[in-house]
């Protein structure tokens, strides 16, 4: 989480899901570049979708990313309306439908959490809700003296998990 979508990009991403073992589950965590402006976010995740679609299992639509510049301004009830309706009707679009998961912030205000619950319900997608690693300690010792440590993803679950698995069908075992 620390470097953001670090990666070499989506064509040489695909050109390795091509080759991936059978019986292999990969999802693929979509999001948008880090120069796209927010207004165009939207073409971002659909080039993905497009280009992921038969080689991946799930797709998980990422809004959460603190290192790609405006991207938790995507969590806002208009953008992620539009962000989420636009994702599910490209997927439906393709043959042989994928499950679509949200990645967001562990942050998010009480009006942003039941904004989030009244886009989601009923579902445009398969209403799991990924938790992202959180931004409070235990850590990790550094990797090196250069990086700061790494926040560790599972150690401390976010506030509105519980309440997401509520809503949720029952995919996963609830938390203990």
């Amino acid at each position: 989480n620390r470097m953001g979508f670090n990666n070499e990009g989506l064509v040489p991403a695909v050109a390795r899901l091509v080759r991936r073992p059978e019986g292999l589950v990969v999802g693929g965590n979509i999001g948008k570049n880090k120069t796209t402006p927010n207004d165009r976010a939207v073409d971002d995740y659909l080039t993905c979708v497009d280009a992921m679609h038969a080689h991946v299992d799930y797709f998980v639509v990422n809004v959460s990313s603190p290192n790609t510049p405006g991207l938790r301004e995507l969590q806002d009830k208009e953008p992620l309306t539009a962000l989420l309706r636009a994702v599910v009707k490209r997927n439906v679009g393709h043959p042989g439908k994928r499950p679509v998961f949200l990645k967001i912030a562990p942050v998010l205000t009480s009006p942003q959490l039941l904004d989030l619950l009244h886009i989601l319900l009923p579902p445009p997608l398969d209403p799991l809700f990924a938790p992202p690693p959180t931004l409070s300690p235990p850590r990790l010792p550094p990797a090196s003296p250069t990086l700061p440590p790494l926040p560790l993803a599972t150690a401390h679950l976010s506030p509105p998990l519980p309440l997401c698995y509520l809503l949720s069908p029952p995919l996963l075992p609830p938390p203990p």
